[in-house]
């Protein structure tokens, strides 16, 4: 391609402030005529070459140029004699002379120079019109631009095949879909075909968490010293959702300490045994977080004090209560709460089974549950006992009075 500085300059500048478009490669070749020697012609195309580069660089932006200053190449060459023999013939004018020139020096272009130079038409014909259309600068370059798929196209393609999706498609998949449901599956899928999406990664860790499925193993892959902030404390989450209280409480200590973060090492520290730190934090908020750490802090009269300010008829006020109240020995006003708490939820009751705090009224009342039971079943078998002496009775008195109906007739 001819250099044409004013049409390149255009289309470089449009690329290079296009965000989407990257340069591949570049190229510049700058040609000399062949009159002369040869290597002052090549010394001149060189020069024109390095010229050429230097102001296309200096057209671009910085980090253009520094990105794409490897893939640029630079040359230069003489023209043949063979070039200034075309034209002329394609203009209708005799080149047989600078033919029998190349052919007799067919290796050596000084050789043919010094032939042609004495033509008779080479002052007044082949310098002026035909010379200064060899001398030229021509450039290549290659470049690719990052067209954006739409909606549409994204999702025909992921109904097609979505291990063909980029990632950023994936996320704008994601960031469309309606239910957490459709977003699961999606973030399930970009997993599938780019392992180490983070961005997903973390994503469906949250639906679990909201779920209550938490996946202790689903971010372990991205722990590591630099480690998003948002990775660590869905991880913590997680593994306290498991149980897991100590790999909980190692990964807490990777965060970095802000209020937020102080809450999540507290309550971290408090399932591993440190109450007084997290009653630091919690107890002057009161509610249940302040009933539960006192008992765990074995100050029973308070958490039993606490425990009358919660909220009435809601299930887990009752069952507080009644664990406070059994261990000051009030046994009376403990299986009372226990009892209330059952019937708002009885659900509670496979905690209490495993509770050691109120296994005792558990037995109670499963001690009291079957005397009922045993006492229910005593009086249903005297009542049928008693319903067939009845019965028995009646027969006899119908019979009686049979016999006497009898009598009478035969008399």
């Amino acid at each position: 391609m001819h250099w044409n500085w004013k049409k390149m300059r255009t289309r470089l500048a449009y690329i290079d402030n296009d965000p989407n478009s990257e340069f591949m490669a570049f190229s510049i070749t700058a040609i000399s005529s062949p009159e002369g020697s040869y290597q002052r012609s090549l010394e001149l195309a060189r020069m024109r070459a390095g010229t050429a580069k230097e102001t296309i660089m200096k057209s671009l932006q910085p980090a253009t140029v520094s990105a794409m200053r490897d893939s640029i190449t630079v040359s230069a060459r003489v023209e043949s004699w063979e070039r200034v023999a075309e034209p002329m013939e394609a203009d209708s004018l005799s080149a047989a002379e600078v033919r029998e020139a190349i052919e007799q020096s067919p290796k050596s272009v000084e050789a043919q120079y010094r032939k042609i130079a004495g033509l008779p038409n080479y002052r007044s014909v082949i310098i002026p019109e035909y010379m200064p259309k060899l001398r030229r600068v021509e450039y290549s370059f290659s470049y690719s631009t990052l067209r954006f798929l739409s909606d549409q196209e994204i999702q025909q393609l992921y109904q097609e095949d979505y291990k063909r999706l980029t990632e950023y498609e994936f996320w704008r998949l994601y960031a469309k879909a309606e239910t957490d449901e459709e977003r699961e599956k999606i973030c399930r899928q970009a997993l599938v075909t780019y392992p180490k999406f983070i961005l997903m990664a973390n994503e469906l860790a949250v639906i679990l968490i909201k779920k209550k499925q938490s996946d202790m193993e689903l971010l372990k892959p991205f722990l590591n010293d630099s480690t998003p902030q948002p990775i660590l404390h869905n991880q913590v989450i997680a593994l306290l959702a498991q149980m897991d209280y100590v790999h909980a409480d190692s990964i807490a200590s990777l965060l970095k300490d802000n209020p937020m973060t102080a809450d999540v090492k507290a309550i971290t520290g408090a399932y591993n045994g440190d109450y007084e730190t997290a009653y630091e934090r919690f107890g002057a908020k009161g509610g249940v977080n302040e009933v539960v750490l006192l008992l765990a802090l074995k100050r029973n009269q308070e958490a039993l004090d606490k425990a009358d300010e919660l909220p009435e008829e809601v299930a887990l006020t009752y069952y507080l209560r009644a664990v406070a109240s059994n261990r000051l020995d009030k046994l009376i006003e403990a299986f009372a709460n226990l009892k209330k708490a059952f019937s708002i939820d009885p659900w509670l009751k496979d905690i209490a089974r495993i509770d050691g705090d109120v296994t005792d009224l558990m037995q109670q009342m499963e001690d009291e549950k079957k005397e009922k039971e045993e006492e229910a079943k005593k009086k249903a078998a005297e009542r049928e006992s008693a319903t067939g002496e009845e019965q028995v009775t009646n027969e006899d008195s119908i019979n009686d009075e049979t016999e006497k109906d009898g009598t009478e007739k035969t008399e």
